[in-house]
């Protein structure tokens, strides 16, 4: 059986992901020029895989099926982002900071993740303690937090 060669939009895809993902790496030695795009294309057309960092949690999940996400992505998935609220200070317009900013206020120490749903509509949860109840549980954008589980839910070990 012969294997498809990827083309080379998938290439550029899989090296922007790459781009995305080595800033986080320590290990990653490639740097963004067109050298080095030659030099991934080969190892990709090699099957050589460049694995993504792991992402780092520091509490126990009780849900085996969450999948781990940045924290700064998944306020990008927010239901309320540009919408306008109010609060004892004035009104303000939800933004991606208002929404970290608002996360932290449960502890420095916070894991996001997404529990996948079978209806599409998955839930999102920061979590901050090991209870059972240590959890924060916004209201998610479907369209993005389904894209956001698109791009991480191969990069857990089950």
């Amino acid at each position: 059986m012969t294997m498809k060669q990827p083309t080379e939009i998938e290439i550029c895809i899989a090296y922007d992901e790459y781009l995305d993902f080595k800033d986080k790496d320590p290990y990653a030695k490639l740097t963004h020029t067109a050298s080095s795009y030659y030099c991934f294309k080969q190892a990709f057309l090699a099957g050589i895989k460049f694995n993504k960092p792991k992402l780092q949690t520091h509490w126990v999940n009780p849900w085996e099926d969450a999948i781990p996400v940045p924290i700064e992505e998944l306020a990008e998935c927010h239901a309320g982002l540009g919408e306008m609220y109010s609060s004892i200070s004035g009104t303000f317009t939800m933004t991606k900071e208002k929404v970290l900013e608002h996360w932290k206020n449960a502890g420095d120490k916070l894991d996001a993740y997404i529990l996948p749903q079978p209806s599409g509509y998955h839930s999102i949860g920061i979590r901050y303690g090991n209870d059972g109840q240590d959890y924060l549980s916004p209201a998610g954008d479907k369209k993005k937090v389904q894209a956001l589980l698109n791009k991480y839910k191969d990069d857990v070990d089950r």
